[in-house]
């Protein structure tokens, strides 16, 4: 045992932060705890002195159109398009760069300065792990938060989502949150966030 096969990079490095200021050791985690996402006690402490006041409705921050999420993530342009309006945000943040990109509104802050890609962040891993203030923030003013799957059936906005007490919204459960994670190439878990309650709108 040790820092789940399955968690990428970041994820792990992260994983384990959390485990070492929680003074436990990685192989001693319950196989449970080896599903699961874990955030440092620290970036908990921060994130729940944030203000927490909503006046965000809907959220988006995160790649949008790389080839390997694009498929996933589609429902998130619909959506956009459809929804979003002076009290929402959107930043795309593989589009900052993009000459060709065209703003959606107000509430597109795509092109403005901020927002952090780990994928782009170079290769130290603890410049790509560092806490997101400006993410987090814009999370927890959020009533709702979007979260697509990424390039494997899960996504950890929704731990996130849930640490700022704003609603995780995805497209479906199959799409979002498959049954089964793999951890590694011959062994899947089930997939713990479906454990958390959940309500379909029409």
């Amino acid at each position: 045992k040790g820092v789940p096969k399955g968690l990428l990079y970041r994820e792990a490095y992260i994983w384990l932060h959390a485990a070492q200021e929680a003074n436990l050791l990685p192989e001693k985690i319950s196989p449970f705890g080896q599903s699961v996402g874990k955030y440092p006690a620290s970036w908990v402490r921060h994130i729940l002195a944030m203000d927490h006041a909503k006046t965000i409705r809907f959220n988006f921050q995160g790649t949008g159109f790389a080839e390997d999420v694009l498929p996933f993530r589609r429902w998130v342009h619909y959506f956009v398009k459809s929804y979003f309006g002076a009290h929402d945000y959107l930043r795309y943040t593989d589009m900052k760069e993009v000459s060709n990109y065209t703003v959606l509104g107000r509430f597109d802050q795509t092109k403005l300065p901020g927002g952090f890609r780990p994928k782009t962040a170079g290769k130290d891993i603890k410049v790509r792990s560092r806490f997101g203030e400006d993410y987090f923030q814009v999370m927890a003013r959020s009533r709702f938060t979007l979260c697509p799957r990424g390039d494997r059936a899960f996504s950890y906005r929704l731990y996130e989502a849930a640490l700022t007490r704003s609603i995780p919204v995805v497209f479906d459960l199959e799409t979002d949150l498959g049954r089964e994670v793999m951890l590694c190439p011959d062994k899947y878990v089930m997939q713990a966030l479906r454990c958390i309650g959940y309500h379909v709108y029409e």
